[in-house]
């Protein structure tokens, strides 16, 4: 997340979501939760479309390039419908997926493509309901 950070990610709109973020509820709550229920195996980040467009300003790089500086191993998983399309980044070792980082953005209508550019991010991002 700090090289995202770097990056200008979240500078531009984008924010964490998943398990990553219901990570920080316990603290906001006063509460205690067993340490297995907060491993997780990867980031998802998200954006709305609609600021992708509207902030007129992308990151440095691309993602895969801002993950590279984390860890050399990380790569670009291409979409299988559209290989042209990355919308996850994974860290393998040998043949097992260590992490992964997963872009996100919300589902905004029932014509909503499935896939959409983020143009701030310089990727693309999977719809989620």
């Amino acid at each position: 997340m700090a090289a995202m950070a770097e990056a200008g990610v979240f500078r531009l709109r984008a924010a964490v979501v998943g398990s990553v973020a219901f990570q920080s509820y316990p603290g906001m709550l006063g509460c205690n939760v067993p340490a297995s229920l907060s491993r997780t195996g990867d980031l998802d980040i998200g954006q709305f479309r609609s600021i992708a467009l509207a902030v007129e300003d992308r990151i440095d790089g691309d993602l895969e390039s801002v993950l590279k500086k984390v860890d050399k191993r990380f790569e670009g998983i291409p979409n299988p419908i559209d290989g042209r399309q990355t919308l996850r980044y994974a860290l393998r070792v040998g043949g097992d997926e260590r992490f992964s980082v997963d872009v996100l953005s919300p589902m905004r209508g029932p014509d909503t493509s499935r896939v959409g550019s983020l143009p701030a991010l310089r990727g693309d991002g999977v719809a989620s309901p």
